[in-house]
């Protein structure tokens, strides 16, 4: 017996089962989009609220640096994540008893700290004069045509005066400054040199002069830094400085750093990388100058062709570059520098806008 086959109960069949299965499929779209949704935040910024990323790298030495619980550097020098939405941060307003004076962010080559050296190169145009344009006395010279730096010609005049009143010896003899000494006893290859922040020492005799010595007068070694000055290369510091000790070579960086690096046992080199662990506005280094209590920190230059230098109200900033990234500054507390002139360099300064 032929059985008849019904296609039309076939289709019907085939038809529920194709909506079945688009029917399990749609269910399954919508359950997987509300999983989806449940976790999604919804960030609605403008570009007035966010601060690009492509900004984080910029310093802005009034934006300091903190460090969250997780360790994580936050303001102006952190680097957003991919998934962080970094809100710009308001202008950092400095403290009541602070303000702001512009210098040129290339001027980090000039002043008296600044450290030049087989790795730092003097790449400034130093600003000399010569001893023939200086009232100076009790000082020895091979020539008045030496030159040296008009930053520390008065410290200088009175170091020699004072030396020659407090031990009655007019024969110390600055023997070189700008140049390479004539004579290699002096020691040869000193880069420093080119800036004329530095001298060389001699000691006269009737016929003939050697280098000077702490154990032939001991004034001078005890009250340098009085003046500013520092044994430039001291015995010990030879890793350091790369040179060995030459008590003849001073170095003029200012007299409360030649006091800071004394007290604290410390040559240029290691001055300066302290200093740059104490910026303007974490805690800032001390040293009492004549009565005088300066305040010393680092300012990292700008990204800009100007920085911003922060400063004690009342007070004269000495400010020098380091020739390396920034700035050094010593502020007195009580608001007067005292007998240290006042060292602002580069170009006249001006106020920073408010």
């Amino acid at each position: 017996m032929n059985r008849r086959i019904d296609y039309g109960k076939i289709a019907l069949i085939l038809t529920i089962v194709i909506l079945g299965i688009f029917a399990v499929d749609f269910c399954r779209r919508l359950y997987s989009d509300w999983q989806g949704a449940k976790g999604t935040l919804n960030v609605h910024t403008s570009s007035s609220q966010v601060e690009s990323i492509s900004d984080a790298s910029s310093y802005d030495p009034l934006v300091p640096e903190e460090t969250g619980e997780t360790g994580t550097t936050t303001g102006a020098g952190a680097n957003a994540g991919p998934d962080t939405t970094t809100t710009a941060a308001a202008p950092l307003t400095p403290p009541a008893d602070y303000s702001t004076l512009q210098v040129s962010t290339a001027d980090t080559i000039k002043g008296s700290l600044i450290l030049v050296n087989e790795e730092h190169a003097f790449s400034g145009a130093a600003d000399l004069t010569t001893f023939a344009d200086i009232n100076y006395s009790h000082l020895r010279l091979p020539r008045t045509d030496l030159q040296l730096n008009t930053a520390m010609a008065t410290s200088l005049v009175s170091l020699f005066n004072d030396f020659y009143n407090a031990t009655g010896f007019g024969n110390l003899l600055v023997y070189s400054t700008t140049q390479e000494p004539g004579s290699a006893q002096y020691g040869l290859g000193v880069p420093e040199r080119a800036a004329g922040l530095s001298m060389d020492i001699g000691i006269l005799s009737e016929t003939s002069h050697t280098p000077y010595s702490s154990a032939s007068y001991p004034w001078l070694a005890q009250h340098a830094v009085d003046y500013g000055f520092i044994q430039r290369f001291p015995a010990g510091k030879e890793e350091q400085t790369g040179h060995n000790a030459m008590e003849w070579h001073l170095r003029y960086v200012g007299e409360p750093h030649a006091q800071y690096m004394k007290t604290n046992d410390l040559c240029l080199e290691e001055y300066l990388a302290l200093v740059r662990e104490h910026p303007w506005d974490k805690e800032h280094l001390s040293i009492e100058v004549k009565g005088i209590i300066y305040e010393i920190y680092y300012v990292k230059a700008g990204a800009t062709a100007t920085t911003d230098i922060p400063y004690l109200n009342g007070t004269d900033p000495i400010i020098s570059g380091d020739n390396m990234n920034g700035f050094v500054v010593a502020c007195a507390k009580t608001g007067s520098t005292g007998n240290e002139p006042a060292v602002v360099i580069g170009d006249e300064t001006t106020p920073a806008a408010e």
